[in-house]
Order: C-alpha cells, then sequence, then structure tokens
C-alpha cells in the first residue's frame, strides 16, 4: 500500500476528519479518498456504553493522547491533562455527549471575521441550515406536543427547527429531565431567570437542556454516524502516524504531494492533503513540516516551507471550575451518586446547561479594557456557562459518602484572552508539543471568574434550591473576589474544547492567519486544515457541534472547486 496515490489524503479520523472524509468520499464522481489515523479503528460496542459517558476520557487511555498541559502560573504552577481523542471518531467518542450549538452572534461574526458569509446563522446556505444535515433528533411524542408536565422545561423546542434527517443521532433520554435537574428549573424560576426550552435556535441564554449524542443506549461518534458503512472509494489506516507533510516546487511555490509516516512510508495526494489532526496536533504536523514562525522552526532545524507567524498561536477553550453541594437526605427527589452510572437511568439523560452575562462583568474596568470592537460583540453574547450532573467532577469520588445526594455545578468561561499556544517541544514527531493554555492570565478572564462564581453561589442560594442543601463540599470560602479566585486557582480544569491554532481569515493584512476561508494554508497550495483549529474565536456552545460543521462545510468547498 505505501507509495500509493489517492485524490485526497486526510489526516485525522476525528470528528471533523470523519465528516470530511465520507462527505468527500460521497461525492458522483467518487475520488479516492485515504484517511489516516494515529488511533485505533474504536470499534467496540464496549467502547460507547452509557455507564461510560462521564469517564471514558478518564479510563480509556487507548482512546486518548495523554498530553498535558504546561504548569500554568495563575493556577499555583499546576500541570494539568489535556484530554483529546485518539482513534477513529476523535474526541466524540471521550467527550460528554452534549450537544450545545452556540450563538447565532458568534457565527455571524466568525462570518465577518473570515469574510465568508456561510458561517452566518441565517439564509441560504447558513449554518441553521447546514446544521440539519447533521443532526438526527429523536423525540419522545410527548416532548413533540408538549403535554407532559415532567417536559415542560422543552417548551419551544420544535422539529421545524432541527432535523430527523442527518447523520448524528441524539436525543433528550429517558426521563428527558431528572428529578434531581427539576430543583435547578425551580430555582431558576424563583429568581426570575429564563427558561429556555431550547438552547440550540441560536440563542442559548438562560437554563435549558441540551440533547446528548446517545441514541438506543449507545454513545454516537463521528465515525459511528458516518463510517459505518465506507464506500469502496474510501480507504482507512488506522494505528498510522504522519510524521510530516511532503512538498515539491513547483515554479517557486510549494505544492502538498504526499504524507510522510512515522514508519518512513510515504503517500501521494493527487489532488490536496488535508490535516484534520485537531487543535494540538495539526499546528504540530503543520510545524515539523516547514509551516510556521521561521524562527521557531529554524531553532529545530527544519526547513522553512512557508513563514506563516500565526502557526500553533490562539489556543481557546472554556476554562472551568465547580462547586459541589451535599444535598439533606430528606431530598427524596435526587438520585443517590452511585446510581448515577446506571445504565437504565443514564442513557442519553441531558445536561441542564446555563448561559448568562452577569452584568458585573460588562461594568467592570476589565470589560472597559477591552478593543472596542471586542466589546461591542461580547455585549451581544453569553460570557459564562453553568452546567451541572450529580457526580463529583473536581472532587475525589470517595470524598463523596455512597448515599449522598450531590449536585455539581461548572463555571465555564467563554470568548477567553488569555494569549494560549501550541509549540514544538523539539523536531522528533514522536514528541508531544507544549501546550500552554495560559488559562486566567488576562485580566478580563479573571474577571468573568470571579463575577461568573459568584452569580452561580447566589443563585445556588434561592430558596427553591438553597433550602434542600446541607453544605457546600466545595467552592470559594467566599463570595469576595480574592477568595472565588482562589478557588480558581486550585481546582481550574480545562473544558477540553481547544480552538484557533491554525485561525482562518480574511487575504491580506494580518499576518497570523494561517488559513482562508477556503481551508487553504497560507504561502502553500494542495493543502487544508479542517478542525477546530481554524477557528478563530471560540465562542460560546460546546465544540463537536463545530466539528461537524466544519467538515461539512470543507466537503462542499472542495467538492465545488474540483467539480466533484
Amino acid at each position: 500500500m505505501a507509495g500509493e496515490k489517492f485524490d485526497f489524503i486526510i489526516i485525522g479520523g476525528g470528528t471533523s476528519g470523519c465528516a470530511l472524509a465520507s462527505q468527500l468520499a460521497d461525492t458522483p464522481s467518487r475520488p479516492s479518498v485515504l484517511l489516516i489515523e494515529s488511533g485505533t479503528t474504536n470499534s467496540s460496542p464496549s467502547l460507547r456504553t452509557p455507564e461510560s459517558r462521564w469517564t471514558t476520557c478518564l479510563t480509556e487511555p487507548d482512546l486518548n493522547w495523554n498530553d498535558v498541559i504546561n504548569a500554568q502560573p495563575q493556577l499555583h504552577n499546576r500541570i494539568l491533562p489535556c484530554f483529546r481523542g485518539k482513534g477513529l471518531g476523535g474526541s466524540s467518542a471521550i467527550n460528554f455527549s452534549n450537544w450545545i450549538v452556540g450563538s447565532r452572534e458568534d457565527f455571524d461574526d466568525l462570518a465577518e471575521r473570515v469574510g465568508d458569509n456561510t458561517w452566518r446563522w441565517d439564509g441560504k446556505g447558513g449554518v441553521k441550515e447546514r446544521l440539519r444535515r447533521v443532526e438526527r433528533l429523536h423525540l419522545r411524542k410527548d416532548i413533540e406536543v408538549g403535554s407532559v408536565d415532567e417536559f415542560r422545561v422543552l417548551d419551544g423546542l420544535s422539529l421545524k427547527r432541527h432535523s430527523k434527517e442527518g447523520k448524528v443521532d441524539m436525543s433528550f433520554g429517558d426521563p428527558a429531565i431528572p428529578k434531581w435537574a427539576e430543583i435547578l428549573f425551580d430555582a431558576a424560576r424563583e429568581q426570575g431567570v429564563k427558561i429556555n426550552g431550547d438552547i440550540n435556535s441560536g440563542d442559548p441564554t438562560g437554563w435549558g437542556l441540551c440533547p446528548s449524542t446517545y441514541h438506543n443506549g449507545s454513545r454516537v461518534t463521528a465515525a459511528t454516524a458516518y463510517l459505518s458503512s465506507p464506500p469502496a472509494n474510501l480507504t482507512i489506516l488506522a494505528s498510522t502516524s504522519v510524521s510530516r507533510v511532503l512538498f515539491r516546487s513547483d515554479s517557486g511555490t510549494k505544492r502538498a504531494i504526499g504524507v510522510q509516516t512515522s514508519e518512513g512510508q510515504d503517500f501521494r495526494a493527487a489532488k490536496e492533503v488535508i490535516l484534520s489532526a485537531g487543535a494540538i496536533n495539526s499546528p504540530k504536523l503543520l510545524l515539523l513540516s516547514g509551516i510556521g514562525p521561521r524562527d521557531l522552526l529554524e531553532d529545530f532545524g527544519i526547513e522553512v516551507v512557508s513563514e506563516v507567524p500565526g502557526v500553533g498561536k490562539n489556543l481557546k477553550d472554556h476554562p472551568m471550575a465547580t462547586i459541589t453541594l451535599l444535598f439533606k437526605t430528606t431530598s427524596a427527589d435526587l438520585v443517590p451518586a452511585e446510581r448515577a452510572t446506571n445504565p437504565e437511568y443514564d442513557v442519553g439523560t441531558p445536561m441542564p446547561s446555563a448561559y448568562v452575562s452577569p452584568p458585573a462583568i460588562l461594568a467592570s474596568k476589565e470589560f472597559s479594557n477591552l478593543p472596542t470592537k471586542t466589546q461591542q460583540h461580547l455585549r451581544k453574547v453569553p460570557l459564562a456557562e453553568y452546567g451541572a450532573n450529580n457526580l463529583p467532577m473536581t472532587i475525589p469520588p470517595d470524598s463523596v459518602p455512597a448515599e449522598a445526594k450531590i449536585i455539581t455545578i461548572f463555571t465555564a468561561l467563554q470568548n477567553t484572552q488569555s494569549p494560549s499556544s501550541v509549540k514544538l517541544a523539539s523536531s522528533d514527531p514522536a514528541e508531544a508539543p507544549k501546550i500552554d493554555l495560559r488559562i486566567l492570565e488576562h485580566e478580563y478572564d479573571r474577571r468573568v471568574a470571579i463575577e461568573g462564581m459568584r452569580s452561580l453561589l447566589k443563585f445556588v442560594k434561592s430558596p427553591a434550591l438553597g433550602d434542600k442543601v446541607e453544605k457546600m463540599l466545595e467552592g470559594p470560602k467566599s463570595e469576595s473576589d480574592e477568595d472565588i479566585l482562589e478557588h480558581w486557582r486550585a481546582t481550574a480544569i480545562p473544558f477540553f474544547h481547544f480552538g484557533g491554532t491554525c485561525r482562518m481569515g480574511r487575504d491580506g493584512g494580518d499576518e497570523e492567519v494561517v488559513v482562508d476561508h477556503e481551508f487553504k494554508v497560507r504561502g502553500v497550495e494542495g493543502l487544508r486544515v479542517v478542525d477546530l483549529s481554524v477557528v478563530p474565536v471560540l465562542g460560546c456552545g460546546h465544540t463537536s457541534a463545530m466539528a461537524y460543521l466544519l467538515g461539512e462545510l470543507a466537503s462542499e468547498k472542495i467538492a465545488r472547486e474540483y467539480g466533484l
């Protein structure tokens, strides 16, 4: 097989890569496509059971890259985990399976930044329309007609907005609203907080429920959704790592012509090489292939193919910190902690989630110090996310008594401003890159962390919730800036929503743009990047939906260019 030529070579069988490979191979002209994945085929049904939904990233090392994030100065120099999916399906095989698309304003802002109206929420060929080709939402009949009181929080959810015809199965599970979650919605109603019947409508603000990518008791991954029956013109090569992209000079222009694996095998591309290795490995592969900041490449003795200073910069995430509430034993409606992984209970149970913009953030000096254009956008979108489950997330499970009833609620930062990066540690492809999130380094991020957590602490004191709480097992000592910030420093972790390291942007003017709106890498031909690394700003929402959208949109653009 080594030396074989394909029309397209895709590096990385993650969420975007699976969608791209499938859709590209399925075009009428049936081009030959090679999909190369470092991990396994990840085909065992035992890896997609509901009882492992919240723990797969911890318990399946073969499905995880197991990298670490550099010591974080603002977090007491803690070295943090860097969970990323490895194997077909990528992070869709190990994430929490929550489907939260995000805000229409974030998508419209993306369209403006990159100069491409296909990223606008509304309009022909826009995001809302494209999502209908991805989503296959399964609803019980009583949810659709709104006749059952249990589902009253889902009022406003309509299949007119969502699809039953897409590739990715998702559902609200049974029960759609766990009894413990009802307490949160009661607290929201009590405080006059908006109840959002459909947080995937383009407006995620308020408390609502997100569907999960589970169906018929099994996790749905990008591989199960897109590659369950691959066509003959799609070749999948698993357990194979790519060490670099190969180039030739065409009249002074470098063109990608193939890839070399870690075992020294070469594969050739007649049309294009496409990186879909994710926000950490795509910039790493570009750098190893000679595309990136000149000084960094020369430091490692790597020949410069194209000087693109932005490669590896602009790393984004949604860092989070949690509080854990221990409920009084009289709270009979809650589920005991040890039953939270009961398959009969947790088949697709949705996560209660809220997107909020505490007024104190917008009134702060840290907000006023941001560039005017950034301020204008942030006034339109949620600034923090809350999410809840009844598992201990950042405290040892054995610290919770077996019969205890708990709720853990996280606060996650949206639209972070701290300058973060991915860099090479050496020129050895086998060595993990240096990943530096710089969590809380920017003063604005610290203010969002403080005010987001303070607002949450006030929320949990509402009678509907507070009267049922015995004590807080984990959380800030007080509501002061200092105590809240110390809680973040001591406990904050990444959300593993990585993006931004091969930033997409308009042609000309900004030297840190890595790819154009067609996903093409600057300074070379025949090379694209199609994954979350191209997203210039990580807005609100969870990233799996965006990853699918990237694969779908790129396949359309490539098919149109080549008349496939």
